[in-house]
């Protein structure tokens, strides 16, 4: 997982955009060669992660610094 292809599609994928790159990956669709990552589950990892990163960010009004911190604080939390 990498924090700046988060922020990357935080920035210039819209919500419904980034739910069309997730139905994609998930199914059989090419055209998501654009998306950083090194395969389609690091692909996914950050179109995931940058869903919840917008959603926190448009529900919760905080900055897009602070809503990655509490993505990676998260995912920490979720391995430990």
């Amino acid at each position: 997982m990498k924090t700046n292809a988060i922020r990357d599609l935080v920035i210039h994928k819209t919500l419904h955009e980034l739910e069309i790159l997730r139905l994609g990956l998930i199914g059989a669709e090419a055209g998501h060669e654009a998306i950083p990552g090194a395969d389609r589950a690091e692909k996914l990892t950050h179109v995931l992660a940058a869903i919840w990163v917008k959603q926190q960010i448009e529900n919760q009004g905080i900055s897009l610094a602070d809503s990655v911190r509490r993505f990676g604080a998260r995912v920490r939390n979720t391995i430990s």
